[in-house]
């Protein structure tokens, strides 16, 4: 089975976040089970990157060449709606070629095609989606004839070491990982920290407006910033608290977002280094917390997450129901090209 993927921009190693890191992991998975696969890069209509699968190195190609590699695979495999590579694709799809799955991460851009909003799911084949949530978002009217949620997986983290290994529990109680951004919440989760209990903030700063405000809300409290951790720092990062949280939010000031979290992936890292999660109930990430048993709060509502992580300190951790595994999710990517191959015959 001959599979094309087309992703807006490949990272590469220490570049982070949840959906820069979701597509290297899903790529490095599938490829495990099945070789015989192509990546390319589309940043822009008129550009095109062939990428190793295995390095991610990217090296220039051409439209052309992206347009013959879509015709000569089984499947094309576009990882982002609203993006120049979907476009291309959906071409040759009006052309009559190869049949498109599509995994949406959220994020987008405006590109010619994002102009026929939904009556482009009519040309789409399967839906390889996070979460029922992003099936709801992408394909409210179930359109597409195939559609299976393959959620994520955080068990990459341990490639940078093992359970044996990891930092004793219990040094902090809550720790918070990712892009210091108003919409990840890390100033709800500062507000709402129990007095006395102690925190982590690790991530890249990206808005510096917002970082001081952060620093402002922590003077006085036990929580400290540590920057942008390394991918080999994450397992001990992790494992070193007792609770991971993700406060991510619907609104902040007079922004609005609507698609703040597709899925969540920093609590799947979490979980797979055996330490529980308190997350917002929004988006996919609702969907993530109560399918493995972990702790909710109401999206910004500071008395919310103040009785959330006060009771999850008084009481034990709860068990995680499931911990997903990026194997699980390239079997399940494989039956989705699979059905949608049927129902070309």
């Amino acid at each position: 089975m001959k599979i094309l993927h087309i992703t807006p921009a490949v990272f590469r190693v220490g570049q982070r976040g949840g959906g820069e890191r979701y597509f290297n992991e899903f790529a490095r998975a599938l490829h495990a089970i099945n070789s015989d696969q192509r990546l390319f890069s589309v940043p822009k209509l008129h550009q095109a990157f062939e990428v190793d699968p295995g390095s991610f190195d990217a090296r220039p190609s051409t439209i052309r060449s992206l347009h013959e590699a879509m015709r000569a695979a089984d499947i094309v495999h576009i990882h982002q709606l609203n993006t120049p590579g979907f476009d291309h694709a959906l071409i040759q799809r009006l052309r009559g070629r190869t049949p498109i799955v599509l995994s949406d991460y959220g994020g987008g851009r405006v590109t010619p095609g994002r102009a026929l909003g939904r009556r482009r799911n009519r040309l789409i084949n399967g839906l390889a989606a996070i979460s029922n949530w992003s099936v709801y978002d992408v394909d409210p009217d179930n359109v597409i004839p195939v559609s299976r949620v393959i959620y994520g997986a955080g068990d990459h983290v341990l490639r940078n070491g093992s359970l044996g290994t990891l930092a004793d529990k219990n040094e902090v109680d809550f720790v918070f990982v990712g892009r210091l951004l108003p919409h990840k919440g890390a100033h709800v989760a500062i507000q709402a920290l129990p007095d006395g209990a102690t925190m982590t903030i690790a991530g890249e700063v990206r808005d510096p407006e917002y970082y001081h405000e952060l620093r402002t809300l922590a003077s006085g409290k036990k929580v400290d910033f540590v920057g942008s951790p390394e991918d080999t720092e994450l397992p001990n990062l992790y494992a070193s608290a007792r609770f991971c949280v993700l406060p991510s939010v619907e609104s902040y000031g007079e922004q609005k977002f609507t698609r703040p979290e597709l899925l969540g992936l920093v609590v799947l890292e979490a979980l797979a280094c055996g330490t529980s999660a308190i997350g917002s109930q929004t988006g996919g990430l609702a969907e993530i917390l109560e399918v493995t048993g972990q702790y909710a709060a109401t999206p910004g509502d500071i008395a919310s997450w103040n009785r959330v992580m006060t009771h999850a300190l008084e009481y034990p951790d709860p068990a995680c129901l499931h911990n997903f595994t990026w194997a699980e999710v390239a079997e399940s990517t494989q039956e989705v090209y699979s059905q949608v191959l049927a129902q070309k015959k």
